[in-house]
């Protein structure tokens, strides 16, 4: 595996930082680009084993980070599902140009984020998605004398009004319409432990494309329970070599 990390400058004068790992030093005919969720980061453990297995499988893996510490990158209290749309969608161009095939998958929020940018790739694949997001309803408070809120999620995350407003206004319509929009090949993966919200299947509902729904039996959100990371990889890989 070669080892790199690189930054990607933005039109609006940031810097998205994204790690790539390559089969050899040309590129191969395959990549995946790999989206993580709200308050994650391209670092996560099922993000890094998801770098091996694939790599292993002779695709080249990209994993950037929507907000990072590093100078001129974004931080997550600057950020919207819209911008984090805009950087996935610059980081697909750049690796189409370098790739035959492209794939891409989205965690949680950054599934909500792959359905905002809509790319005319190979395949894609929801890894335990959000679909109209409901989590500002109760999850959230103020912080006092601002106008950020905070996300209590194991550490306290702040996050700017316009991102709440944003999952207010990203309704069961106006989901239903984005997921419609979708023109390429796509994969629902369901953890079967957090499959509490009636949104979870609409997603596969609503997509009109080439699509297939897996819900992964004793599964949590970010599938550390049991062997669920290894089934999500193999079903993931399973839907990718189809195309």
């Amino acid at each position: 595996m070669i080892e790199k990390q690189i930054y990607i400058d933005t039109p609006d004068g940031k810097k998205i930082f994204c790690a790539v790992d390559q089969v050899e030093e040309s590129p191969s005919k395959k990549a995946v680009v790999i989206a993580h969720g709200l308050t994650g980061n391209p670092m996560e453990h099922m993000h890094m084993i998801a770098r091996n297995y694939f790599v292993e499988r002779g695709y080249d893996v990209y994993r950037l980070a929507f907000y990072w510490d590093g100078e001129d990158t974004r931080k997550l209290d600057e950020c919207t599902v819209k911008i984090h749309a805009q950087d996935l969608s610059q980081i697909l161009n750049m690796v189409k140009e370098k790739h035959p095939q492209v794939f891409c998958v989205g965690h949680s929020y950054g599934g909500l984020t792959l359905l905002l940018t809509n790319p005319n790739i190979s395949a894609l694949s929801f890894w335990d998605s959000s679909y109209v997001p409901e989590w500002f309803e109760e999850e959230y408070s103020q912080l006092k004398g601002t106008n950020y809120c905070v996300l209590p999620w194991g550490s306290h995350h702040l996050i700017n009004p316009a991102m709440i407003q944003e999952a207010k206004d990203l309704d069961e319509v106006a989901c239903k319409e984005l997921a419609q929009n979708i023109t390429t090949p796509s994969q629902i993966i369901i953890a079967q432990k957090t499959n509490t919200t009636p949104y979870r299947k609409d997603l596969y509902k609503h997509i009109k494309v080439d699509k297939e729904l897996v819900e992964i039996e004793g599964a949590d959100h970010c599938f550390y329970l049991g062997n669920s990371l290894q089934t999500l990889l193999d079903t993931t890989h399973k839907w990718f070599e189809r195309f």
